[in-house]
């Protein structure tokens, strides 16, 4: 039997679950449909934590929507009556006047707001374990912090369905189409499904269900490590320990403090080898990614010992200028679509839900996208 719905999200992760959430606000009969459950460990929101930052170098237009984002988090915090975002504050560190400075600068200038400059003195008091190079400086965010991802997406899923979506897991979607009357059919390998609106936020699987629009995707796969620390380390959450942003002339490297045993949480921004199957993913440790952290850790943190406690793996789905891309579907406007999030996009699920789910709904969204439309200049 054919099920119709006010409207389908594919893809329940990051993205998808606040679409999904936000989508049953408005909506009465709404579908989720996923390969995986909720919180799964096979595609980019992954990991336990991600970084949220408002002085965002990669371009200003982000920091209304970051804006925006922290206040939906604090209301996903408020639902789900325990903390999910947790204000540790960023260290970021780079060339002088290079990309990460100057575009921190830039974007807490436009929209003011507050980055600290840090002096070689002041670090050396407040930050202990961080290195500061020559023609290096250094600026943090107090605003800044992390999110707990698997629970920020349960929490959202949870919600939706007490709204009364419907959340469908172990089915691979395998086509839509939309025919002359503006219907959508979705064909999963099990189910094929009616709605008057489809949102696609499919991660990794986004260039196979959108392969007629000529988005140039590359999946990459990222490891994350963590290293151990005494307890009493500077580096720990409880003794002021922040999350920090390096750039580096060998690459861009972010991490996290201190939670538990396993010390803190590393990853290399920059680079990431080819994935040709989300599916086939290998989850192994990578030698020559494992020596580059403790490269940089040997040099940027010595206080961290070259001792891995644990290991992951999580994809980056790039898009070509490293930017979103978000937008309705220029062929079928009742098909919406969240793309090519770079390994930046986490931070704005709460947000980019309520976006997917306005373009969804009326066409248009109040927020200023411009830049992370298809086909953009």
């Amino acid at each position: 039997m054919t099920i119709k719905y006010d409207a389908i999200v594919l893809g329940t992760g990051g993205i998808g679950s606040a679409t999904l959430y936000h989508l049953s606000k408005r909506l009465d009969n709404v579908l989720g449909l996923d390969r995986f459950p909720g919180g799964h460990d096979r595609g980019s929101s992954y990991g336990e934590t991600r970084i949220i930052r408002q002085a965002y170098f990669e371009h200003p237009d982000y920091v209304p929507l970051l804006i925006r984002a922290y206040e939906l988090w604090h209301e996903l915090e408020a639902m789900k009556a325990s903390q999910l975002f947790f204000q540790v504050g960023l260290l970021e560190v780079g060339p002088t006047n290079g990309m990460l400075t100057n575009g921190v600068r830039n974007a807490a200038s436009q929209h003011q707001l507050v980055v600290d400059s840090i002096s070689r003195k002041e670090l050396e008091k407040r930050f202990p374990g961080y290195r500061l190079p020559e023609g290096n400086e250094a600026l943090f965010e107090p605003k800044a912090g992390y999110l707990l991802v698997e629970e920020c997406i349960l929490a959202y899923l949870a919600h939706a369905e007490k709204l009364g979506a419907e959340i469908r897991t172990g089915e691979e979607v395998q086509s839509w189409s939309v025919d002359d009357a503006g219907l959508v059919t979705v064909t999963t390998d099990q189910q094929t499904y009616l709605t008057d609106r489809l949102i696609i936020t499919s991660g990794a699987w986004a260039g196979d269900l959108l392969s007629g629009l000529d988005l140039k995707l590359r999946v990459v796969r990222k490891h994350l490590h963590w290293y151990a620390c005494d307890k009493d380390s500077s580096y720990h959450e409880k003794q002021g320990g922040s999350a920090f942003f390096y750039e580096t002339e060998e690459g861009c490297f972010y991490g996290f403090p201190m939670r538990d045993a396993r010390g803190v949480k590393i990853a290399e921004h920059t680079g990431g080898e080819t994935v040709s199957n989300p599916l086939e993913l290998d989850r192994s440790v990578d030698l020559n990614d494992q020596k580059r952290i403790e490269q940089f850790l040997s040099v940027h943190m010595p206080e961290v010992k070259l001792k891995q406690t644990n290991h992951n793996v999580c994809m980056y789905t790039l898009s070509p200028d490293g930017n979103f891309i978000i937008d309705k579907h220029p062929d079928c406007s009742q098909v919406v679509f969240a793309a090519g999030l770079s390994g930046h996009g986490f931070k704005f699920a709460s947000v980019l839900g309520e976006i997917l789910s306005q373009l969804a709904c009326d066409g248009k969204t109040k927020w200023n996208i411009d830049f992370l439309k298809y086909g953009r200049n």
